[in-house]
């Protein structure tokens, strides 16, 4: 597949930051917070194995899969399903369709490269294809 100077931007920044196990920063995870108040937040998520980046922002969820081009998807408003925050959302190109669905999980969650354990997991559902991450 071919890698965009955005993509080789974020596998150096990924390899820099020495992330071989995965980790997600918001800032703030804390689910039990109103949905309202939960929806206006913004996290950037990091993965491994593949690598992978998230942001979540006021308007849109923008996922980057190393080996692919980003896809920037409409940020729908979020929903609760227990202790979780979970955004799910489509992209449309006409001849494209993309399907994405993120659960910020209130539950401990380590990297399992380092002994810091985090508050919170992430869940991502892309066309599929499942990543995991971590959250605080």
């Amino acid at each position: 597949m071919r890698l965009n100077t955005l993509n080789i931007l974020m596998i150096a920044l990924l390899l820099l930051a020495g992330l071989s196990g995965y980790q997600c920063t918001g800032t703030s995870g804390n689910a039990s917070k109103s949905v309202a108040r939960s929806a206006q937040l913004t996290y950037i998520c990091r993965g491994t194995e593949p690598f992978w980046i998230l942001k979540i922002d006021t308007t849109t969820i923008t996922f980057l899969l190393a080996s692919a081009d980003q896809i920037i998807y409409p940020k729908p408003d979020a929903t609760m399903s227990g202790d979780s925050i979970i955004y799910e959302t489509v992209y449309d190109a006409g001849d494209y369709e993309s399907r994405l669905r993120v659960a910020i999980l209130k539950q401990t969650c380590s990297d399992g490269m380092s002994d810091y354990v985090y508050p919170h997991a992430v869940r991502i559902e892309r066309d599929g294809e499942v990543f995991i991450g971590c959250a605080e």
